[in-house]
């Protein structure tokens, strides 16, 4: 047997190793097909038959060599003293074992339950993570505030609690985990940490780790903190750095608001958030002008884009810089913008602000009702003095922000010709923010997967164990 048999096969759901060993038994040994289930060691006849028994690794198991000082033979021994005792086909894949069991082990041992404060919530997390203080709190569990003490950085520590019990949220998560795991820019919130469960056996919660940030844009965009043009316009153009990257990489946020644009109050770095209803959308797919037929149900409706709510489909990434243009209004008017009360009452906002558009503005409109409400059932609006509106501000800022909020999507600014205006030429370092990413993220897999919780957390447990394999998708 080759060293390549005693690897992770991501057929096999959950188990991390595998391969035939020697065991000793009964004064003789005999071949045994073992796996390494997380925390579970099963060893079998034949592989794919019933397993003839399992051992349970855990803080106290230690693993060594034999008494005989046989290169390729090692023994792990369990509580209560029980030794298996095994012989492998040579020295490489003796030690490939042993590596293996003992990375189990410093992972069953590295492990701390702590209460987070003011809540009744447990984080069981290395010991690394000292948690601090409690971020917010939703359906979905808890985020902590906390400092990993290895490195003095402060983190934020999100436990998705139950994660399989809806379906739904836990391909969300998934599909987050897969997207944070691929992306790599200054200005998109990434994975610090993934905390490794104990076993796919024992695999309920997720815990998600990333780099702190002192708050999110709404935070700013409703307080009384004087922001300058320089803070807006670097505030602004970090935003759409981020997002030209993301949509280098075929992901489409659909769900851009102050809210999951988080901020750090001393520097104004921001990073883009929450990607549980972004979607792969890639140039050249099936559908107008590329774009595949997409659900509607995205985008908090105040930074939902005109086409979104007249019911088009074949949407594209320009959904995500109308959502800013909504936000760069925010920044500068200090105040919901376009802030509808129902589906209706959006239209009319966006029809107040803009003014009435052209028939040929809504080429997008395939439902006669909705073509004739927007042409002639809204009053007829040259929409508001942008000067009037947003005292202060350029005539640069000005002429970008309708740039942004273009009706039509085929005349709505796109992320590299936002980049390229001149508002932003103050502020740009293109070397560090520009960059695009190598590659179109990959969820193929999670989009055709059949829904079950078995096939949830066999994927989860597989996404997280790639993380810390360094695998890219």
């Amino acid at each position: 047997m080759s060293a390549l048999d005693g690897v992770m096969h991501e057929e096999e759901v959950g188990v991390t190793f595998a391969g035939y060993l020697e065991k000793k038994g009964n004064m003789r040994w005999q071949s045994r097909y073992f796996e390494l289930h997380g925390t579970s060691l099963l060893y079998y006849d034949k592989k794919g038959e019933k397993p003839r028994g399992e051992l349970e690794l855990n803080s106290a198991s230690t693993v060594g060599a034999l008494s005989t000082g046989d290169p390729t033979g090692f023994q792990v021994i369990f509580a209560g003293g029980k030794a298996l005792k095994v012989k492998a086909e040579s020295s490489e894949l003796c030690e490939a074992w042993k590596e293996a069991l003992r990375e189990i082990i410093h992972v069953v041992s590295d492990l701390n339950a702590t209460i987070c404060p003011k809540t009744d919530e447990e984080f069981v997390v290395p010991k690394r993570y000292v948690i601090k203080k409690k971020l917010g709190q939703g359906a979905y569990g808890c985020v902590a505030g906390g400092v990993d003490e290895c490195e003095g950085k402060q983190v934020a520590i999100k436990k998705v609690r139950n994660a399989f019990d809806d379906m739904t949220d836990a391909k969300r998560i998934l599909r987050e985990i897969r997207l944070m795991r691929s992306l790599d820019h200054p200005n998109v919130l990434g994975l610090y940490d993934l905390v490794r469960p104990p076993s796919l056996e024992h695999f309920n919660d997720v815990y998600i780790v990333t780099g702190r940030m002192d708050q999110d844009l709404q935070s700013i965009v409703f307080s009384k903190t004087p922001l300058s043009e320089d803070q807006t316009q670097w505030i602004l153009y970090q935003c759409i750095a981020g997002l030209n990257y993301l949509h280098s990489a075929g992901v489409v946020h659909r769900d851009l608001k102050p809210a999951n644009l988080l901020i750090d109050l001393e520097s104004c770095d921001v990073r883009i958030c929450d990607f549980g209803l972004s979607r792969i959308i890639e140039e050249g797919a099936d559908g107008a002008d590329g774009a595949a037929g997409q659900t509607l149900y995205v985008v908090t409706r105040w930074y939902r884009a005109p086409e979104v709510l007249l019911g088009y489909t074949h949407y594209d990434a320009g959904i995500d810089m109308w959502s800013l243009g909504c936000i760069f209004g925010e920044l500068m008017y200090r105040r919901p913008l376009l802030n509808g009360e129902n589906f209706v009452n959006q239209l009319e906002k966006i029809n107040d602000f803009l003014g009435t558009p052209t028939v040929d503005d809504l080429w997008y409109i395939t439902n006669e009702k909705a073509r004739n409400f927007m042409m002639n059932v809204l009053p007829k609006r040259h929409g508001v003095d942008m000067t009037a509106k947003f005292p202060g501000a350029s005539p640069e800022a000005l002429d970008l922000l309708r740039a942004m909020l273009a009706v039509d999507p085929k005349k709505r600014i796109d992320c590299s010709g936002a980049l390229e205006h001149g508002y932003l030429a103050t502020v740009r370092e293109a070397a560090e923010y520009e960059k695009k990413a190598p590659r179109v993220v990959n969820t193929d897999d999670i989009e055709a997967m059949e829904v079950t919780d078995a096939n949830l957390k066999r994927m989860m447990f597989q996404e997280i164990m790639h993380f810390h394999d360094g695998k890219d998708r």
